[in-house]
């Protein structure tokens, strides 16, 4: 079911918001889209089967610019798809339902596009929400960094602030040819879809903090619940078996999967999720002689010391 849109077609940005059970956020999320100092721009909301209040606290933001869609729940993938198809702008910018941006955030995206034209994926830095604090993530480059990334995967490995769904915008044109997100993922469906969009056509960059990504909010966690391995890993490290990968991405992106690969052993061994590191196990890379070691030394390793690579992590995201 659509409700009624007056949105035009002439927008510069789609911003595309999938909604699950996020009540208490989405309000403040949507006004930081509507206070906006770059205002060619259309809100798209899909509402994926929530079972709180959240299709109602939209509802009680009546500009003209936000169009609401409801569909049953099929997961975040189907979701971002279902705005991508539904929008109606040349970009799509992401943002999740408990996050926010700043005032600044799409006049700098609509900056870096301008100065960077053509690429695959343009993002910004943010900053992160804990416990009524704001932390700035581990970042790649200096603050003053605007352009295109020249080794992303070994940008991405130093920081995973590089990108986010809460910061990635993409050419819509180009994003509905690479097929969307892949559905019925439950885990780093959009992590590929960064790395794809970057290894196609570039990743440009703003060290600008422009967002916040809320960590004090509803459903979301650190812990590892399902046996799924993330896409994104089992995706690299098909393409890096196959050899299908240039030679320019080889090398950074073999250290991208192994820092993935490694980070996430040690939070599914910290989780006691034995059938989730079991699976990790069996890909490729885990299967070289040097990187098997680390697997088992990873089982062995106390978890006082898988939290210290924990935190790590965290600094970096």
């Amino acid at each position: 079911m659509s409700e009624k849109s007056y949105v035009g077609s002439n927008n510069r940005f789609s911003v595309v918001i999938p909604l699950y059970n996020k009540d208490s956020h989405i309000v403040s999320t949507l006004n930081s889209v509507l206070t906006q100092s770059f205002n060619e721009f259309e809100i798209i909301i899909i509402d994926d089967g929530s079972t709180d209040s959240s299709l109602q606290q939209a509802r009680t933001l009546t500009d003209p610019r936000v169009k609401i869609i409801q569909q049953e729940n099929q997961g975040v993938s189907a979701a971002r798809n279902r705005g991508i198809k539904e929008s109606s702008g040349d970009y799509i910018a992401f943002l999740d339902a408990d996050d926010e941006w700043f005032s600044w955030h799409l006049d700098e995206l609509n900056n870096l596009i301008n100065s960077y034209p053509g690429h695959g994926i343009y993002s910004v830095a943010h900053e992160i929400w804990r416990e009524g604090k704001a932390y700035i993530p581990a970042q790649p480059f200096t603050s003053d960094f605007k352009g295109l990334v020249p080794d992303f995967f070994g940008a991405f490995s130093k920081s995973l602030a590089l990108v986010n769904s809460t910061t990635a915008c993409l050419p819509r044109d180009f994003l509905l040819n690479m097929g969307g997100f892949p559905e019925g993922v439950k885990k780093g469906e959009d992590v590929y879809v960064w790395l794809k969009a970057a290894i196609d056509k570039g990743l440009v960059y703003s060290a600008r903090v422009c967002a916040r990504y809320n960590q004090d909010t509803q459903c979301r966690s650190n812990l590892n619940f399902s046996n799924e391995i993330p896409y994104y890993l089992i995706w690299l490290d098909e393409l890096i078996l196959l050899d299908a990968l240039e030679k320019k991405h080889l090398e950074s992106a073999s250290r991208f999967l192994q820092s993935g690969v490694f980070f996430n052993a040690a939070g599914m061994r910290l989780d006691g999720n034995k059938a989730a590191f079991l699976n990790l196990s069996k890909l490729s890379i885990s299967k070289r002689l040097k990187f098997k070691f680390l697997l088992f030394v990873l089982q062995l390793a106390p978890k006082c010391s898988l939290k210290i690579a924990q935190r790590h992590r965290h600094a970096r995201a």
